[in-house]
């Protein structure tokens, strides 16, 4: 037997539990390509630029927010802290980003959870110079895009 056909079923006897047969190995497969193909997608929203097409992405921000009045004259400061993508998106906002979306609804619906008006904020090419995109984890599902660093001058858009 060669080295090649011993080496594989070596590395499949390992991934593969006794007993557990070819359908786990199956189910495993199909998980890790499932999750390969998720993550694919996600940073393949994060960086559409690689087409040519810009993006635009929003911000939205509900009455009260402690940000609201920055928004209002189309300003998005981060809080400042650590540099984690995950930690972030996972609700560690004391970071070096901003949260951002590149699907409009979603800023919209997070402008209406206040007591008042809400504002949404558009940067209409977020491909431009002067912003550092950072692809999100996005385990919430909000089409989430990180910039790094302060924004100024978004669009208003309410």
């Amino acid at each position: 037997m060669s080295d090649k056909f011993i080496g594989f079923w070596g590395t499949v006897a390992a991934i593969i539990p006794a007993g557990e047969g070819l359908a786990a190995l199956s189910i495993k497969t199909a998980q890790r390509e499932a999750a390969e193909q998720l993550a694919a997608r996600h940073a393949a929203e994060a960086t559409a630029d690689v087409a040519g097409d810009s993006v635009s992405l929003y911000r939205g921000l509900h009455y009260g927010h402690p940000a609201y009045d920055d928004a209002l004259n189309g300003i998005a400061r981060p809080q400042g802290g650590h540099s984690n993508p995950a930690l972030h998106n996972g609700g560690r906002n004391d970071s070096v980003f901003t949260s951002w979306t590149t699907d409009e609804s979603i800023a919209r619906d997070v402008a209406s959870e206040g007591n008042g008006p809400g504002v949404v904020l558009r940067i209409p090419d977020a491909d431009g110079p002067g912003y550092v995109r950072v692809p999100s984890p996005d385990i919430y599902h909000e089409s989430e895009v990180l910039i790094r660093g302060p924004v100024f001058g978004a669009e208003v858009i309410r």
